[in-house]
């Protein structure tokens, strides 16, 4: 496909010259509709695909190390046999995948006595790799956020049934996780929750935004990035979470999906599809300084192949 940057702009396809490139984690829609991740290595040409292709949305996210991947999949329930999400975690090259959450509670288990509900999703690391956030279902079945070591111990939830809580991320500093919650369908606001449950939720000055395309992101120094996927400008928000202040991250065209990489890049889908989710998302990926500058194409556009970024890490 053709560059989609303005005249002028870098179109280096792998590492930029002046930038470190990350390790992306990416979610991939195949043509016939099914889902895989991919782990794209810096300066390679293709994405390499790490866990078995399914009908449903995976969302993969990378260890800050880098040397793990946390995604999402549809088990059969263990006392029901409906499907339901459980999470797993699997190396970046595809060897050892290991179940996190979902199995009968045993002698030796770690895992927890699965509940009903929709189960568990939205993977989310703590900095330091040792623990997992996430939505998860309550002993009713209402979503919560819920936390626990990355072998599934200590499960925790830090919000109550029925807030409607979901989709965690956590900061830099693991004191605070970022989360949305629906105020009406496909609508949504920015809260963010206290990991030890001792705080409120705190609402973020923010508007409610289209749920679609939407990715949460920290940057280092706690700023919380979010794009306005109706914004024909495509610029994205960096909202400072001490103070209220909100400034503009320029950028190129569209921005869907950003993620922070690093200490002063963002990553992003750039596409100017319609905001669909049963639609191919088929654009470039892009990345860019935190002041808009040095934006570099990771990877061009490829038809009819939706490639959603869902977290880097830097090698």
């Amino acid at each position: 496909g053709t560059s989609p940057l303005a005249p002028g702009s870098s179109t280096t396809v792998g590492a930029a010259s002046d930038r470190s490139a990350p390790i992306v984690v990416l979610e991939v829609r195949n043509p016939d509709g099914r889902f895989h991740t991919a782990v794209l290595e810096p300066g390679a040409a293709r994405p390499l695909a790490i866990t078995a292709a399914t009908a449903e949305r995976q969302n993969p996210v990378i260890s800050p190390d880098g040397l793990s991947v946390a995604f999402q999949r549809l088990q059969p329930h263990p006392l029901t046999g409906q499907p339901r999400w459980e999470l797993f975690v699997i190396d970046p090259d595809g060897t050892d995948l290991k179940q996190v959450t979902g199995s009968l509670l045993g002698e030796g288990s770690s895992l927890p006595d699965p509940s009903l509900g929709p189960g568990t999703r939205w993977p989310s690391w703590s900095p330091d790799g040792r623990l997992l956030a996430y939505s998860c279902s309550g002993p009713t079945g209402l979503p919560q956020v819920c936390l626990s070591g990355a072998d599934g111990r200590g499960r925790r939830a830090i919000t109550l049934e029925g807030e409607g809580f979901h989709q965690p991320v956590w900061s830099p500093d693991g004191k605070r996780i970022a989360a949305k919650r629906e105020v009406r369908p496909g609508r949504v606001e920015l809260w963010v929750l206290d990991p030890d449950a001792r705080r409120e939720p705190v609402h973020l000055p923010t508007p409610v935004l289209d749920a679609r395309g939407v990715t949460v992101t920290w940057l280092p120094d706690g700023t919380l990035v979010y794009p306005l996927t109706d914004d024909p400008a495509g610029a994205m928000r960096a909202l400072d979470v001490a103070t209220g202040v909100v400034r503009v991250i320029p950028a190129t065209g569209p921005v869907r999906f950003p993620i922070a990489c690093g200490q002063d890049q963002v990553l992003y889908l750039q596409s100017s599809a319609p905001v669909d989710d049963t639609g191919l998302r088929t654009g470039a990926l892009v990345l860019t300084g935190t002041d808009g500058s040095g934006t570099t194409v990771v990877l061009p556009p490829e038809e009819d192949q939706e490639r959603v970024p869902s977290s880097c890490a830097m090698p």
